[in-house]
């Protein structure tokens, strides 16, 4: 009440709060202040991607200048040097990601600690221990994985190593909940990559095809050529099953890729024309696991 009528007072007299006044301004000059930091910093970033967008340390983000100027403005919020992002960060369903060993890597600097309290094919439990001595124990096991449907998305890797797969979705848990702070939010490369269609679950950045090694064109070209005839097509009443033609001609452009993200990229690019059958996504899927495992 004392307060209300300070105010009445005060515009009746004309008088300003010329404190207020103030505050509201620096606050502006804080907010202008920051945007002009933020311009300076990616033009910085700007001229250090323009190079190293040309090298292999650039590793997912090769040729892709801008991509890689944004993920080194990221990384410098970690502590993480620009010529290192390449080995650190990924981009995964079109969101930017780090790699398990970066984010591990990252809380062990700042103090964490983690211990393998169970590590089998059927369960793997991991206690992550704060600088304070805070405790945070995640268990996850095969079963687990099995209702979520991740081991169905990702048969190869569940068989040839589930402890690492499992040991992967403690982390991504415990980045998530016990220390997102340090990764700044950002997910866990390998978590993600397990628990949602690689190619279908979220929207995907569009490849650029001029980067796109010439294996990669013709295969992409062949798959668009088949995917433009079935959609002339007539329908039909009843379900018709899978063009060989068209399986043929994804099997082929896989088989010349040489690593995931590869992959990744001519998946991503055939979707931009038409929608995929789920038995080419279960091609590109199983390609995707075989290279990840050499």
């Amino acid at each position: 009440m004392t307060q209300e009528i300070a105010t009445k007072n005060q515009q009746q007299s004309g008088e300003i709060d010329y404190a207020a006044q103030r505050r509201e301004e620096a606050k502006s000059a804080d907010v202008m202040q920051f945007l002009d930091d933020y311009v300076t910093s990616w033009a910085k970033a700007a001229n250090i991607a323009e190079q190293m967008a040309n090298t292999d340390y650039a590793g997912a983000f090769k040729g892709k200048p801008a991509d890689l100027a944004a993920a080194i403005l990221e990384a410098a919020t970690l502590g993480i040097a620009p010529q290192q992002v390449g080995k650190s960060i990924y981009v995964v369903h079109g969101t930017p990601a780090l790699y398990g060993e970066t984010a591990l890597s990252l809380a062990l600097d700042a103090g964490y600690t983690h211990e393998k309290v169970e590590y089998t094919p059927e369960v793997v439990q991991v206690v992550f221990t704060s600088p304070a001595g805070q405790q945070y124990p995640v268990r996850y096991t095969f079963k687990r994985a099995e209702r979520e449907g991740l081991v169905a998305q990702n048969k190869t890797q569940y068989t040839k190593r589930p402890e690492k797969m499992l040991f992967w979705k403690c982390v991504g848990e415990a980045a998530d909940q016990f220390f997102p702070h340090i990764t700044k939010g950002m997910k866990i490369k390998e978590d993600i990559e397990q628990s949602g269609d690689e190619f279908s679950k979220r929207p995907t950045i569009k490849a650029n095809a001029a980067r796109q090694d010439q294996s990669q064109e013709r295969g992409a070209d062949a798959v668009r050529a088949a995917l433009e005839a079935k959609e002339k097509q007539e329908p039909e009443p009843e379900p018709q099953p899978e063009d060989d033609q068209f399986v043929e001609d994804v099997k082929n452009a896989l088989a010349e890729l040489t690593s995931p993200e590869e992959v990744t990229d001519f998946m991503n690019e055939i979707r931009q024309d038409t929608e995929v059958p789920q038995a080419i996504l279960d091609l590109g899927r199983t390609r995707w696991n075989e290279l990840q495992e050499k």
